[in-house]
């Protein structure tokens, strides 16, 4: 048995390929997390713009692996709810259940937070959030997470 293996059966957890070679929701929270510490929203921004683009690029496993494992902490409440409602909305999408890690209570808001991509904050019609991301407190025009 490889140490990486006793570590992860010492933790409940294995090690499982997908069929993707993007960027899991944990890598990009990573990214997020890097950026907040950095002082750097729009580059917390752009990460999570491209884990929309990465999930909604894919299909079946291998959207469903990008979202399967629990990001660590971003550092930062509205960036962790919105990863959750991220995840959730690309995953129902497809017809697959959210990850219970998207429904714990520490991935929604008290108080809404309006997702903005640059220095301007732009009011959000709330008929033109997704679910996912409402019931989170977070507030995203679905336009927003159109990928091109």
């Amino acid at each position: 048995m490889s140490t990486v293996e006793r570590l992860l059966a010492g933790s409940n957890h294995s090690l499982i390929a997908i069929p993707t070679t993007r960027a899991s929701a944990a890598e990009i929270a990573s990214h997020i997390r890097e950026a907040v510490k950095n002082k750097r929203p729009d580059q917390a921004a752009r990460s999570f713009i491209q884990l929309n683009d990465n999930l909604a690029a894919e299909h079946n496993e291998g959207r469903y692996g990008l979202g399967l494992s629990e990001p660590a902490t971003t550092g930062i409440k509205h960036w962790d709810a919105a990863l959750a409602g991220l995840v959730a909305f690309r995953l129902r999408e497809e017809g697959f259940p959210a990850p219970s890690w998207t429904t714990q209570p520490s991935r929604h808001l008290k108080k809404s937070w309006t997702f903005t991509a640059g220095t301007y904050l732009t009011p959000v019609d709330r008929e033109s959030v997704p679910d996912d991301f409402l019931e989170r407190g977070i507030l995203i025009d679905s336009d927003t997470l159109k990928s091109v």
